[in-house]
């Protein structure tokens, strides 16, 4: 259930497509915009593996084996303490630079399957779907993350709001702020805007599958 760093890498030789600056990045694990961090994610996978930190970074599922803490449920409060430890070990070595850590997505996922009597409520197929997948992820030690947007296919001219009912008259979600509008706090942070950019492009580059 658990997987070293250059397992990790590995799995991001796949094949996929990465472009950067309009160009094919090939093999992302040695490409220079991408390589150091994907060493600092590996470093993060064989410091969970190593067996000195076993007993801070991960928890017996069932008897089956050790997987990492970050897929674990706390059933009370030592076990969320103990949890809680972990991610901020890990956070130690990336110095919070790393926006999108696995644990990122695995404590979103696994909260979902706390409370899976709401999706069952809903549609129990799709509930059982979701745990199939929590208990995939959490055997594989996957990566996991997300995109913001959906990648643009048409000339912005053309490009239409997407249809929903967050959206108000103005095509913005309510209570959210014109880009220009004084009010916004970010407002030429350029270094704000900057750090977005930068996770948006590793997260492609990062991901385990």
């Amino acid at each position: 259930m658990l997987k070293t760093g250059s397992e990790h890498i590995e799995t991001l030789r796949d094949g996929r497509q990465v472009f950067i600056n309009g160009k094919l990045a090939d093999d992302v694990t040695v490409h220079p915009a991408f390589r150091q961090s994907i060493q600092s994610v590996a470093r993060l996978y064989d410091f969970q593996s190593a067996e000195q930190n076993r007993a801070i970074m991960t928890y017996e599922v069932n008897g089956a084996g050790a997987a990492s803490r970050i897929w674990q449920m706390p059933g009370n409060y030592a076990e969320l303490v103990a949890r809680r430890r972990a991610l901020e070990t890990w956070a130690t070595l990336h110095c919070g630079f790393l926006g999108r850590a696995p644990d990122h997505v695995a404590s979103c996922l696994a909260g979902m399957i706390m409370g899976i009597e709401v999706f069952q409520a809903y549609e129990p197929k799709r509930a059982e779907a979701l745990a199939e997948y929590y208990r995939y992820a959490r055997d594989n030690d996957l990566y996991l993350t997300y995109v913001i947007i959906n990648p643009p296919g048409r000339p912005i001219e053309e490009r239409k709001p997407a249809a929903g009912p967050y959206l108000d008259g103005r095509h913005r979600r309510p209570g959210c702020r014109r880009s220009d509008d004084p009010r916004r706090k970010d407002v030429g942070d350029r270094r704000h805007h900057g750090q977005r950019g930068f996770r948006h492009l590793h997260s492609a580059a990062l991901r385990g599958r």
